[in-house]
């Protein structure tokens, strides 16, 4: 019927694998005994995450801007990490922001730097894209983002819609504005 000897083997076989699950468990749990915190006071709009070496591409979405004194403010981030995933090598990251020429604005992009706002814009380009519309092409320089620490850089872009063009001719134009993050890994040559 039973045997006492196949019942001992199964046990031990049983608390083996009941012992095994439990450390399995407990583990990478006391291994990943730490955190790391960051904080930012900036309202983001927008944020970009460069977790692999990749081209992220955002289109700017703009709601009840008209002509004014004053600047529209649209702030995004770029980070090393997303949720529990950082980078594990260095990158190096630069922004290009392709807008149409419809509307007559003019931008400016600036990095926080602490309390400081730094303008990072390298100039910007017209140019003439193969279906004949122009294009203006602002970029910034490359930045590096380390990977033993979570690291946020926060931009912001301020539209200027000047006020002599509050006639009817504008009121019906479409202006689009991409924000596009170019990111690659540093190697050891780089």
């Amino acid at each position: 019927m039973f045997s006492k000897r196949r019942l001992k083997i199964s046990f031990k076989i049983i608390i083996a694998f009941s012992f095994l699950f439990l450390v399995l468990l407990i583990v990478p749990n006391a291994l990943a005994r730490y955190q790391s915190i960051a904080s930012s006071n900036a309202n983001v709009d927008i944020a970009f995450y460069i977790i692999s070496s990749s081209m992220q591409t955002e289109n700017l979405v703009m709601r009840d801007i008209g002509p004014s004194t004053e600047p529209y403010i649209y702030t995004f981030s770029v980070s090393n990490f997303k949720d529990e995933k950082r980078l594990e090598t260095m990158a190096r990251y630069k922004i290009k922001i392709t807008t149409t020429t419809n509307l007559p604005f003019t931008y400016e992009l600036y990095k926080q730097d602490g309390t400081e706002l730094n303008n990072v814009s390298l100039g910007e380009t017209i140019n003439q894209d193969s279906d004949g519309m122009y294009l203006r092409n602002i970029e910034t320089a490359e930045y590096e983002f380390g990977y033993t620490s979570d690291e946020t850089d926060i931009y912001q872009l301020y539209i200027y819609y000047p006020t002599g063009y509050d006639t009817y001719e504008y009121q019906n134009m479409v202006e689009n504005i991409s924000i596009n993050i170019d990111s690659k890994q540093v190697l050891e040559n780089d």
